[in-house]
Formats: structure tokens, C-alpha cells, sequence
């Protein structure tokens, strides 16, 4: 999680930062979501 914060921060914008806090937001909620969707 720290390792991709400052990797996605280097390849986006210094005027995004909010776009870097979204891009490791959503695949972290990703892979979580269909394992937990797929038993049920």
C-alpha cells in the first residue's frame, strides 16, 4: 500500500493529487469485493 502511494504519485501530475488517491483506492476495494461476492 505505501510502496504503490509514492509509485503512482511519481507517474501522475503533481496538480492530480487527488487522482492518486483514487487510483490505489479502487484496486485495493477491487479484489476484495468479487472474492467476498464470488462465495455468496
Amino acid at each position: 500500500m505505501v510502496g504503490k502511494n509514492p509509485r503512482d504519485f511519481s507517474t501522475y501530475p503533481p496538480c492530480n493529487p487527488r487522482k492518486s488517491d483514487s487510483k490505489p483506492a479502487l484496486p485495493v476495494a477491487l479484489p476484495p469485493f468479487p472474492p467476498v461476492r464470488s462465495p455468496p
